[in-house]
């Protein structure tokens, strides 16, 4: 009915704001008015230390100072480095969590009699569907945050109930293999999936 179509929120990050890099749709599709696509504004890592790193203690305990950084934006994603990838969501942690919390807020403004109870039957579940790229820069590294994200916005009386959609290194092993320095680009791959499995 209405309620439950209005209960569905839909949101995608994405590092990358150059449009040439975004998501392309098949022809004649597009998204709904209700899905929130959150690319921010241009990230400059060099400027985002150089302002942070000294009086950050959070940050400074994690990031690794021999991790060489350009001066330029990156507008075309995060180069499948986790370590720009862990940059990226730290920096953009409160827009991240408000999207969020948005969107589970509006996913559970339906009656909870209406949605499917757990096992105990004490609480609602929220289903949440996480799509990701174990590979590449923002996947691998930001999907632990988004699901800390959804169980902190989660109301009392609900459960959240996860479910991830992962893309594996074989997804794209035509794609790299085909690209100039291939074999370096599915080695990266596989190192990223290695560390998002590990994690």
């Amino acid at each position: 009915d209405q309620h439950a179509v209005d209960s569905v929120a839909m949101l995608l990050f994405d590092a990358a704001s150059n449009p040439t890099q975004q998501m392309k749709l098949p022809p004649g599709s597009m998204l709904s008015p209700g899905v929130g696509v959150h690319n921010f504004d241009t990230f400059i890592p060099a400027t985002i230390l150089r302002q942070r790193l000294g009086s950050d203690r959070h940050l400074s305990s994690w990031w690794d100072e021999r991790h060489h950084l350009g001066m330029d934006p990156l507008e075309d994603g995060l180069r499948r480095d986790r370590m720009l990838g862990r940059l990226w969501f730290y920096h953009h942690s409160e827009q991240i969590r408000a999207a969020i919390a948005g969107a589970v807020q509006r996913a559970t403004a339906i009656d909870p009699e209406r949605a499917v109870a757990v096992d105990d039957r004490t609480r609602a579940v929220l289903p949440v569907y996480i799509a990701c790229s174990t590979v590449g820069g923002t996947g691998s590294s930001g999907f632990l945050e988004v699901v800390a994200a959804v169980h902190a916005a989660t109301p009392v009386g609900w459960y959240p109930r996860i479910r991830a959609f992962l893309l594996l290194p074989g997804a794209f092993e035509g794609q790299a293999g085909r690209a100039v320095g291939g074999d370096v680009l599915l080695a990266r791959h596989k190192a990223n999936a290695y560390g998002f499995f590990k994690e």
